[in-house]
């Protein structure tokens, strides 16, 4: 899947992505290909190296797909090298190439792929998230003073 900002990649055939660039497809339709899919390409729309969550995550990670992304900003507890891959654009086809085409890069694709489903599946639950937050405000509302008008006599 890819949505193509003209001019900003121009290591790649934009006159060759007619038939498969898909801009705004619906949810559904992007989980669907993501599911069906080998490895999932995340290249940086701008300027910005931030970790696209949805992008990497949602339609790849969770999807037990390989992601090979351009380089990015860290986001904990994911950890290029192990849960997916990052590599500068000038070498992301190569990379591709090793992965789909020989069976070292092959069996190496499944241990990424497998260790990135297994840290989401492990290491991002919401409610490990969200139980020091919980315990901190149970403790916060323990300590609070009781507001006099519901004090019963």
């Amino acid at each position: 899947m890819a949505s193509v900002e003209p001019g900003r990649n121009p290591q790649i055939d934009e006159s060759a992505l007619d038939a498969t660039t898909l801009s705004r497809r619906d949810f559904l339709t992007a989980v669907g290909l993501a599911q069906r899919t080998k490895i999932v390409l995340n290249i940086h729309h701008g300027e910005d190296k931030y970790f696209e969550w949805h992008r990497v995550v949602m339609h790849g990670l969770w999807q037990k797909a390989l992601v090979v992304s351009e380089t990015a900003d860290v986001a904990p507890p994911f950890e290029a090298g192990r849960d997916f891959v990052s590599t500068g654009l000038d070498t992301i086809t190569e990379q591709i190439t090793f992965y789909l085409s020989s069976v070292e890069g092959q069996q190496r694709a499944q241990t990424i792929a497998d260790c990135g489903y297994l840290t989401l599946t492990e290491k991002c639950r919401l409610s490990e998230c969200l139980r020091p937050l919980l315990a901190g405000l149970q403790f916060e509302a323990a300590a609070a003073p009781v507001p006099v008008h519901q004090i019963s006599m």
